[in-house]
Formats: C-alpha cells, structure tokens, sequence
C-alpha cells in the first residue's frame, strides 16, 4: 500500500567534501501541495547552498527530527503522499514503515527508486543491475527475490531448449 501512495525524499551526497549539511531553511509545511520540481529546502554545504527539489507532486511532510539541525546523506528527509487524508499518527506510521524497511540507497539524484538493505545485498550477491529493477519507489527483498526466480526459470527454460537443439 505504501508503494501507491508514498514517495520518499532521501537526502542524496551533495559533494565529496562534506559529511553532513545544514538545514538552512525549510520552504514548506506538512501538507503543504507541492510540485515536481518544487523548493523543499536549502541545504548549506561548507561551499555552497543546495536546493533540495521535490522528485513529484503531491502533499509534502516533513520528518522533523531535521528542522535547525544537521542532515546527512541517505536520510530519509520527508515524504510526498498524493492526498491528506492521513492523521498525524498515520504519518509518523509511514516514516517508522519506512526506516523500518531499512531503505538506504536511492538510484541517481531526484529518483524515485530506493532499495532496502536486504535488496541490495542479494543485488550484489547474483551481479544484477539496478536498472532492472523499475516501476516501484521502493525495493524489497521479495521484489530481487522473484525477479531471480523468474530469471533462473527463464534460464532453464533456455537451456532446455539449446539441449534439444543440440540432440538434433
């Protein structure tokens, strides 16, 4: 359910310089409509201030552990919902479901695509490209898991095919 509903905002490594930034100015409140593109924040950098831009439209909340403080890349900063009808126990709901899915990587700036821990070490383990994986804001574990079924099914059928041409 999560998937249809929510995007996350992760905060993606800005410069190589810098460990974390400053939130130097939030632009938005929760519920606020948002646009794609639109100015969520600044982020001060030790050279630089960085707009943080919303990866789509809908209505913005804010995880506000950040406000005046320190982010640090791969922190889940807020999250972009497509209606309000949410209170605000469901929406401390959703960022507990999301850092509980242990979400760590974003694919490029201003992506959609993020991937659980688990995810990216069975990615790793068979050699798989991110890229195959699409069409969902975050990856699971169960998603790498039936992409590999599927793919060792594909596979099989394949070779099976080949051995019959070879018998021939």
């Amino acid at each position: 359910m999560l998937n249809n509903i929510t995007t996350p905002i992760f905060i993606q490594k800005i410069n190589s310089n810098d460990e974390s930034y400053l939130l130097a100015e939030l632009l938005v409140k929760d519920g606020d409509y948002i646009k794609l593109n639109g100015q969520i924040a600044l982020l001060e950098t030790s050279k630089t201030i960085f707009e943080l831009l919303s990866p789509c439209e809908g209505y913005i909340y804010i995880n506000h552990k950040f406000v005046g403080g320190q982010v640090f890349p791969s922190d889940l900063f807020a999250v972009v919902l497509s209606t309000t009808n949410f209170t605000e126990n469901e929406i401390n709901l959703i960022f507990k479901n999301l850092k509980e899915e242990n979400v760590t990587e974003q694919i490029g700036f201003g992506s959609e695509t993020v991937f659980s821990k688990k995810a990216l070490q069975l990615i790793q383990k068979h050699a798989l490209d991110q890229k195959n994986f699409t069409g969902k804001s975050i990856i699971r574990e169960k998603d790498v898991l039936l992409y590999i079924s599927d793919l060792n099914i594909n596979t099989k059928k394949i070779s099976e095919e080949n051995n019959k041409n070879v018998q021939k």
